[in-house]
């Protein structure tokens, strides 16, 4: 048999009660098994005033769209950077073929020198270009 909501107010339950259940998965409660203060509603409260409709947006005064970024490098800086990268390579073929032709310590430390130099030129190249 059902108890209603004064016999559950009067055995205690009360506004902190998890464990009850008003209403049999009804969407709207009714009016006999409902009360809004166990629920921590005031029942006092009136309802909300409907939401007054929506201005329409203004139109936009046709400013043109920036262009986005372009993403990634340029051709100008891919060309740039292969032209880095192939002064690096033939720094290094110079300093291998140097090496094994035995010559003179001081030419081997010149193509040192150009290697090392090919190697600063690209990290500052992408440095300034962002790559």
């Amino acid at each position: 048999m059902p108890i209603g909501n004064q016999e559950i107010w009067d055995k205690g339950i009360g506004a902190g009660a998890t464990n009850v259940v008003f209403g049999g998965g009804d969407t709207q409660p009714s009016s006999t098994n409902f009360n809004p203060g166990a629920l921590g509603a005031d029942p006092t409260q009136k309802p909300a005033d409907p939401a007054a409709p929506a201005a329409p947006a203004a139109p936009e005064l046709g400013t043109p769209a920036t262009p986005a970024a372009p993403t990634g490098p340029t051709p100008q800086q891919v060309k740039g950077l292969q032209n880095l990268q192939a002064t690096l390579i033939q720094a290094q073929t110079a300093l291998q073929n140097a090496m094994l032709g035995h010559l003179h310590e001081s030419q081997v430390n010149g193509y040192r020198y150009r290697v090392n130099k090919a190697q600063e030129a690209i990290s500052l190249y992408k440095l300034k270009n962002g790559m």
